[in-house]
């Protein structure tokens, strides 16, 4: 997998440069075969970036905090009900 630094996908409203960056860096990472993971995602606005630029995956806090081991199973069934609500709007 490819993971891109979330302070890429940050930038991306600010900056066309910034934009062509993470863009390159998808497509980069997809001609090679590789998994796209957008980091750092903490907005619904991020998510629509990150889609719209093409990473495959997204890792952040819109999805969930870092948890304790014993809360893994639920956080996980908790994230997944988000990502269809998100996923659907």
């Amino acid at each position: 997998a490819l993971k891109i630094s979330g302070t890429l996908l940050t930038g991306m409203e600010a900056s066309p440069v910034v934009s062509g960056i993470f863009r390159t860096a998808v497509n980069l990472g997809r001609s090679m075969g590789l998994v796209v993971v957008a980091e750092g995602v903490e907005t619904p606005a991020e998510l629509a970036l990150a889609q719209s630029a093409g990473a495959d995956r997204i890792q952040g806090y819109l999805l969930s905090r870092p948890v304790e081991a014993d809360r893994l199973a639920e956080t996980i069934r908790d994230v997944e009900s988000r990502a269809a609500l998100l996923s659907a709007a």
